[in-house]
């Protein structure tokens, strides 16, 4: 089996759909979640992804474009509210 488990969905609203994505990559012993395929993710999704991939110490993979830039951006303000 490979250790990266591939995002085939274009877009990911729900903060439950990143929950259960990364918990569900988690339990079947992947460390790396691809999300290459991905174009979209909301905030809180974005947040989500971030806490559920620190929390199983899951690397996240391919971000791109508009999905890069919205991780970053709720890394950013959460270091900042962490300072």
């Amino acid at each position: 089996m490979s250790d990266i488990y591939k995002v085939e969905q274009e877009s990911i609203h729900l903060r439950r759909q990143a929950k259960e994505m990364v918990d569900n990559a988690a339990e079947e012993g992947y460390s790396t979640i691809d999300l290459s395929a991905v174009e979209f993710v909301s905030r809180s999704v974005a947040d989500e992804l971030i806490h559920r991939s620190e929390q199983h110490d899951v690397e996240l993979a391919g971000l791109e474009g508009d999905v890069d830039m919205m991780i970053e951006a709720v890394s950013g303000q959460l270091r900042q509210t962490a300072d």
